[in-house]
Parts: C-alpha cells; structure tokens; sequence
C-alpha cells in the first residue's frame, strides 16, 4: 500500500517507523507525537520551504550534477543551483564514475556556489545478490562472466546498468521501465520468456524494484543486487551531521 522506496525503507530498517505522506508538516507532526524521536530524516526535502530543518544534506550526482542547468520543465532541476548554498553538507555520488579532473572541477563550482560547506564524494558499493525465490545470497563475483538480464524502474537505469557491467556480468537483455513503475505478472513474463530466449541464467534487479516482485521461484532465476553508500571519510561526515543536531531541536 506504499511506493517502493517507503516499503524499502521499512523492511531495511526494522523498528524505525517510516511515515509516508504529501504534507510533509502533518507527518512530521506524526512522527513527533507518536513516536517522539531524537532524529526526523527528511527524504527529497530542500525544497520543502514550509518544514524546518536542522540540517540539509544534498546529494549531487557527479555524472550530471546540474543537468541543463534550468528548472523544470525547462530542465529537470527541482531548483536553481544557486540555492545550493542553503545546504549544510554535499555529497557527489557516484564519485568513482567521473575522472580526477571532473571531480576537482565539480569540487569548485559546489565551493563557489556553497561557499564554506562540507564536501564529500560518495559511491553506492554492491554488497551481494539474493535469490527472491529461495532466499539465498551469493557474493557479486559470481556476476563475472555470467549472462544476465538487467531489469529496473528507476530514474536513471544506466548507473545500474554499468555496475553489472563493472561488476563482469554480461548483459544479454536489458529492460528499462520508467521510476517507480510497478511491473506486473504479464510485464514479468514477458520478461522472462525473452531472457530465456535471450541464454541468460539470471535476472539481475535493484532491491527498491524487488520489494513489488512477489517472491517465488522462477526460471531464469531473479536476484536483487544489495548495496551500500560508501562515503569517503565517513567519521568526518557522521561527526558533522551529530554536530548540527545536537542539541536536538525538533519545530513542527
């Protein structure tokens, strides 16, 4: 009954009450009389004038930070880079996709845009696969050499896409859906029956795509690649992020 990142949330975060809801003012008023916590994080939420923050993290992905540098619909920026300076740390993911050069180049404009502000690269790291039909984990070695299908709905296929591929596998069939779409019995048959086609002996997804999948054996196989942020010089970036919420304050 949710989308798939708020049921993913949930099930890689027993306990922690995940609160879904358009007026972010009345669930950040649930979250703070129901489950008083110390700490209310804030997803997709520079752009949420009405709630205050005690911190703003922002996420600029290297490969295309600023995309055509408008706003929508001219462009696909939710705002102009230039409210960039209301962050408190910037994080350039996917780091390790960009060269040296491109990423000093970036590390400048972020400084001359946020001047003063914290900076870290970042990288999403595979961990391993799991079996939806059997449960079982495997380790991302065995992708190498291995004819796959890639099967995703997300806003920017290629970044997974080229992991599989960095990661050895060989893409037989790639399937591309647009971000969120749920995939449905017929969509997946159909996936399968062309990856059978196709000679690949497993279908490769993301875990925010494996959530709408209901489990179940089925032949090829389907696996959902975990992963983690890796943030170069983590210890820094937690000590900044306790700094900033300490005292805790909490305004609804």
């Amino acid at each position: 009954e949710a989308g798939d990142e708020a049921v993913l949330l949930a099930s890689a975060l027993p306990g922690v009450p995940v609160i879904v809801g358009k007026d972010r003012r009345r669930t950040g008023r649930i979250a703070w009389e129901r489950f008083h916590p110390d700490v209310i994080v804030l997803d997709d939420g520079l752009q949420y004038w009405q709630l205050h923050r005690d911190l703003n993290i922002v996420l600029l992905n290297a490969r295309e930070p600023f995309d055509n540098g408008w706003t929508f619909p001219r462009g696909l920026l939710r705002e102009p880079p230039s409210h960039l300076r209301r962050a408190g740390i910037v994080v350039l993911t996917n780091a390790d996709q960009v060269g040296e050069s491109d990423l000093r180049a970036l590390r400048q404009r972020v400084g001359y845009l946020a001047p003063g502000k914290l900076v870290f690269t970042a990288a999403l790291v595979a961990t391993a696969l799991r079996n939806l039909g059997t449960g079982e984990q495997r380790a991302v070695a065995w992708l190498g050499g291995k004819s796959v299908t890639s099967m995703c709905a997300l806003g920017n296929p290629e970044s997974f896409e080229r992991t599989l591929i960095g990661l050895g596998a060989v893409l037989a069939e790639r399937f591309r859906f647009r971000d969120h779409q749920a995939i449905s019995s017929a969509v997946l048959e159909d996936v399968l029956k062309r990856s059978r086609e196709g000679k690949a002996i497993a279908i490769i997804t993301t875990e925010k795509d494996a959530v709408k999948l209901v489990e179940g054996q089925t032949t090829p196989p389907i696996f959902s690649l975990q992963a983690r942020m890796r943030v170069d010089g983590d210890a820094q970036f937690l000590e900044a992020v306790l700094q900033a919420l300490s005292p805790p304050q909490c305004t609804v």
